[in-house]
């Protein structure tokens, strides 16, 4: 019996990030931004026919963490495809 595979996710500078917000509304936007880059990383995961273990919630683009766990071998290539397709946008 084989142990099921997962991938982690993650990426950075986070922290450094927001904290070069000097106002409420930098924060909000920095902190938005970083949430909608996991987003679309979780929605390619979603597309491909990967389960998102977390964050849990992936339907909404507010809140979500920068760390990413998958259930299975999600390639590397696709969430940095994904990921630099958001940013692009």
């Amino acid at each position: 019996m084989t142990s099921p595979t997962y991938t982690a996710i993650t990426f950075a500078p986070v922290q450094g990030f927001i904290e070069k917000s000097r106002k409420l509304r930098d924060l909000y936007g920095s902190s938005y931004l970083l949430s909608f880059l996991s987003w679309a990383v979780c929605y390619r995961a979603q597309l491909d026919g990967y389960r998102v273990i977390s964050p849990a919630l992936i339907k909404v683009a507010q809140g979500l963490p920068n760390q990413i766990v998958i259930q299975g071998p999600f390639p590397e290539d696709h969430a940095r495809e994904a990921f630099n397709a958001a940013w692009s946008i």
